[in-house]
C-alpha cells in the first residue's frame, strides 16, 4: 500500500520540531485530536505525549492504549470495509473453546 509518510517521534523532549508547521490544531505544543486520534487533517492521526484531548491522562501505558485506537481508525479511514475493533483477546479464547466442543 502506498502511503506518504508514517512518521515515528520517540524521545525525551517534548518537540512538535517541523510538524508543527504542518497545519494541525496545535494546544500548548501539542496535536489536538478527537476522540478516535484523528487530527484536523484527514487521514492524519497521532496518539502519545503529543496529542491532547478532553480527559487526557499522561501515562505511558495510555500512549500505548491511544496508538492501538489510532491505527485501527486509520485502517478504518484507508479501509471503510475494515473493522473499527479488530476483536478482543478474550473473545478468542471463547471463540476457541466454542469450537473445540
Amino acid at each position: 500500500m502506498d502511503v506518504e509518510a508514517v512518521i515515528a517521534l520517540l524521545g525525551f523532549k517534548p518537540d512538535l520540531g517541523p510538524i508543527s508547521h504542518w497545519g494541525l490544531e496545535l494546544e500548548r505544543n501539542t496535536i489536538k485530536v478527537s476522540q478516535l486520534m484523528q487530527t484536523n487533517l484527514p487521514g492524519v492521526y497521532a496518539a502519545g505525549d503529543v496529542v491532547h484531548y478532553p480527559g487526557k491522562l499522561e501515562l505511558i501505558a495510555t500512549g500505548y492504549g491511544e496508538a492501538a485506537i489510532a491505527v485501527n481508525n486509520a485502517v478504518h479511514h484507508i479501509n471503510p470495509k475494515a473493522r473499527v475493533n479488530p476483536g478482543h483477546s478474550t473473545n478468542l479464547k471463547v471463540f476457541k473453546q466454542d469450537d473445540e466442543e
